[in-house]
Formats: structure tokens, C-alpha cells, sequence
């Protein structure tokens, strides 16, 4: 868990956990252990049998998977661990970590590499590189007849007319249309980045000039230079982020080779199938890629799949898509590596907010099994024990059975409690629950049992990680 260290100073040793596997119990009535609880193949067919999901090995083992998943979740609450340490938040929250402290570094890189002092700010405001201008477009669609298009000139007019008699810029823009196709702002442009007539138009005018109405097949526009003496502070900031950006692009585009990053041929095969069974790759050590003294391996995808969210793209994807795929992945990596070398650390008031966001979901999640009302009856360990085991089993049969909304286990968090408990699985047995699932659900449809669907879970925000994963 790299990211522990930004957190605490003490040494973790962390015990390897028992992984998934295929138990080869000669007891193949029992499907899955999650630490005190066992799934037995009746109390699963039952359950499977109640919903309309298909009744193959796969999606059976889908449901078996999160009843373990609340298993260790449940038997941990009960046990008095509120989940929310620094370790537990540092873990279930990774992808959070990762983003805020890479978004430290390209902050703190805007800082050092892009320098804008007053001389800088005049060289560039005269430059023939740039244009700072303010812009009105109103838009004109394919479709509009002559007529219609002839209106949209007449209303830019007016709009010039306004600006021209006098009229501030912004009291103009905040009284445009957009529904009419109009709109405004004020931009730092290039030449390249506009049609070649409006272009032409923007680097003739002087300071302070305003253009008349200029006309492309596509739109109408006004185009106005400001002094620098009324923009200086507005032009600053846009220079500023102009640069940065450029700077930025060049520090990324260098990544590769200062890290010698390489992906290994048989990468997208790999990421494939890793794709397809996540579960099953969550400890492989096989190499995607390789970076200066690191390796990024497929173990290190599966933790990025539910981020990212991308299986459906994966399974559609050529070999070069997927092997940038595994490069910006890597690239991310190296990205961590340098805001831990810069000494980056989380502040105590983004890891109070990212462990407020881990107590609600984790909230949900106990709701949902109605862990309160247990937690709080006063009966023996072994009662409650089997009390909590019955409201994992309550849930995930609810679940299936159409009567209540999935509660999901935060990801990483799952991955956590799987990694400090013992957990098993026996495919036999899930082979046997099938069979009798479908012999169940063909008794009910015979008693007039309507078979409902499972409800999706509620969608949560996606993690908040920046959308430049380079």
C-alpha cells in the first residue's frame, strides 16, 4: 500500500491474506467462508433462484462474491471497527489520494516552469502569437433558410451597434440569446485556432479597435481588441494558463523516456483478459509494462478498473489503444512516485473530507443491513454472530428478489477487508447451487411466483480523478 507512508510515519506489516481460490473441500455443500460466516449451496439456490439473473456459474459466483464482501464488512463492524482509521481511509480511498497528490505536483510545476512577470505580460500582449480579445458568435445552423440567416446578421449588427455606441462588452454578453445561437467571452486566440477570415480580422485591429460584423458560412462575429490597460490582470491569468499548459504538455511528453517506460507485447492480451475476470487477476504478477525500478503489473490494472470503468471499452480495443492504455497507467505511476519525492503530502482537511465521503458510504452499507439495530441488542458474541450472518443473507435476498436497492461495499475497502481476512470459495459447490437454483425457480414459476429482476445500485459519484490520466 504505497500510499500509507504519505499518511503515517510507523512501519505496517501487513499479513498476506487467504486469496480467492477454488476450495477443494470434499464438503461441497458449503459455496463460500467469509471469516465466521459460511454460505451453504441451499441458502444460496434459494436465494439465486428468487431473482431473473441467469443461472450459470459466473453470475452465481457475482452473488457469492458480494456476500463475502459483506460478510467481512459486517463481522468488522460488529467487531467494534469503525473502518474509518487512517490506514482504512488511505486505502479505500487510493484513487483520491493518488489524484490530489498528482494534482499537487502539476500545481506546484505550473509554479516553477511558467514565469509571468510585467515585462513578460507586455512582450506577449504586442507579440503577433496571441490575441486577447473579446468575442460575440451567433451561430448559424445548415438548416436556416436565407431568410432566417438574414435575421441572425441583423441581430449581430445590433449587437456591434451597441458595443460600438458605448455599451460595455460584459453588459452585452449577459444579454445575449443562447437559444438564439448567440454567445460571448473573452479569450486568449491563436491565429490557427480560428477560420481564416475571422483571423484575418482579429490581427488587424489595434487596441481598442472593434471589428464590423464578420461573416463565416458557419456564424456571425464582432470581434473587439481591448487596451492591455483595461485587461492587464484578465490577460495575465490567460497567458499564465496558456503557457502552463504548454509547459505541462512538454513535461508529460518527456515521461517516457525519463522513466525508460516500455509495455511488453503481450500487454493487451493480458489486459483483456484481466478485464473480463477481474476478480481472478486481482494478485497477478504478471508485467503489463516496466518504468526506471518498477514494474507495473496486471494486479495494478485490476486495482484501476473500477476508476476507470473501462471493461466495455477493453473488450472493443486494439492492441495500440491498449497499449497506451497501459503506458498512460504507467505513466500515472511515475507521476505518484515524483509527488512523493517532492515530499507532497495529503492536508489533514482533504483527508478529513475524503474520510467524511468513506463514513457515508460505509453508512449506507450498514443501513442497508441494518447493522444498527443488531450492534445494539444486548446478546452474546455467538448470537450476534448469527444474528448478522441472517441480515447478510436477508440482503443479498432481497436484493435479488427485486425488493430492495444493492448496497455496494466501496471497492477498495472490499479489497481491504479480503486482504486481513479468510475468505473461500468452491466452485463445486456454486456448480451445485446452480442446479438447484434452476429446479427452485421452475417450482416457483409452477406456484405462480413472478420472478423480478434485481435492482441496479444507486449511482455514486465517480472518484475524483483528474481527466488528463496521461
Amino acid at each position: 500500500m504505497r500510499f500509507c507512508g504519505i499518511l503515517v510515519t510507523a512501519t505496517i506489516l501487513v499479513q498476506p491474506a487467504c486469496n480467492l481460490r477454488d476450495a477443494m473441500s470434499t464438503d461441497v455443500e458449503i459455496v463460500a467462508q467469509a471469516d465466521a460466516h459460511e454460505l451453504s449451496v441451499d441458502e444460496l439456490a434459494e436465494m439465486v433462484a428468487q431473482g431473473n439473473i441467469p443461472l450459470t456459474r459466473a453470475a452465481v459466483d457475482q452473488w457469492t462474491q458480494l456476500w463475502i464482501d459483506y460478510s467481512l464488512f459486517a463481522q468488522r463492524m460488529a467487531a467494534g471497527d469503525s473502518l474509518l482509521d487512517t490506514i482504512a481511509v488511505a486505502t479505500a480511498m487510493w484513487s483520491d489520494v493518488d489524484s490530489l497528490l498528482v494534482v499537487q505536483l502539476r500545481v506546484r510545476l505550473m509554479d516553477s516552469l511558467v514565469r509571468i512577470d510585467d515585462t513578460a505580460i507586455d512582450s506577449a500582449f504586442a507579440a503577433e502569437l496571441h490575441r486577447f480579445i473579446d468575442l460575440i458568435v451567433v451561430q448559424v445552423p445548415m438548416t436556416v433558410t436565407p431568410e432566417e440567416r438574414e435575421q441572425r446578421r441583423r441581430a449581430t449588427a445590433r449587437l456591434q451597434a451597441r458595443v460600438a455606441a458605448g455599451t460595455s462588452f460584459e453588459r452585452v454578453i449577459a444579454d445575449l440569446d443562447p437559444a438564439a445561437g448567440a454567445q460571448g467571452g473573452r479569450m486568449l486566440v491563436t491565429r490557427a485556432a480560428l477560420p481564416a477570415i475571422l483571423a484575418d480580422t482579429v490581427f488587424a485591429l489595434t487596441p481598442g479597435g472593434l471589428s464590423g460584423v464578420v461573416e463565416t458560412q458557419e456564424a456571425f462575429y464582432v470581434v473587439r481588441r481591448p487596451r492591455l490597460d483595461q485587461v492587464r490582470d484578465d490577460f495575465a491569468l490567460a497567458l499564465r494558463d496558456t503557457v502552463g499548459r504548454r509547459a505541462e504538455v512538454e513535461y508529460f511528453a518527456a515521461l517516457p523516456e525519463r522513466w525508460s517506460i516500455t509495455v511488453r507485447s503481450r500487454a493487451p492480451a493480458l489486459v483483456r483478459q484481466a478485464a473480463r475476470y477481474p476478480r481472478h487477476f486481482a494478485a497477478s504478477p504478471k508485467v503489463l509494462g516496466t518504468y526506471r525500478d518498477g514494474a507495473f503489473a496486471v494486479a495494478d490494472l485490476v486495482r484501476w478498473l473500477p476508476v476507470l470503468r473501462v471493461q466495455d471499452q477493453i473488450a472493443r480495443a486494439t492492441d495500440e489503444q491498449l497499449r497506451e492504455l497501459v503506458q498512460s497507467l504507467i505513466q500515472r505511476e511515475t507521476l505518484f512516485i515524483e509527488a512523493q519525492r517532492r515530499g507532497f503530502v495529503l492536508p489533514l482537511e482533504e483527508f478529513q473530507r475524503l474520510k467524511d465521503r468513506l463514513a457515508e458510504q460505509i453508512d449506507e452499507v450498514q443501513d442497508a443491513l441494518g447493522l444498527d439495530v443488531l450492534l445494539a441488542s444486548p446478546v452474546t458474541p455467538d448470537v450476534l454472530r448469527r444474528m448478522v450472518q441472517l441480515a447478510v443473507g436477508r440482503h443479498v435476498s432481497e436484493v435479488l428478489s427485486g425488493q430492495r436497492e444493492l448496497a455496494v461495499v466501496p471497492p477498495f475497502l472490499a479489497e481491504m477487508l479480503r486482504s486481513g481476512g479468510s475468505w473461500t470459495v468452491s466452485y463445486a459447490a456454486v456448480d451445485r447451487t446452480v442446479e438447484r437454483a434452476r429446479t427452485t425457480r421452475i417450482q416457483l414459476a409452477r406456484a405462480g411466483r413472478v420472478i423480478r429482476p434485481p435492482l441496479p445500485a444507486p449511482k455514486r459519484p465517480s472518484s475524483e480523478v483528474p481527466q488528463n490520466v496521461r
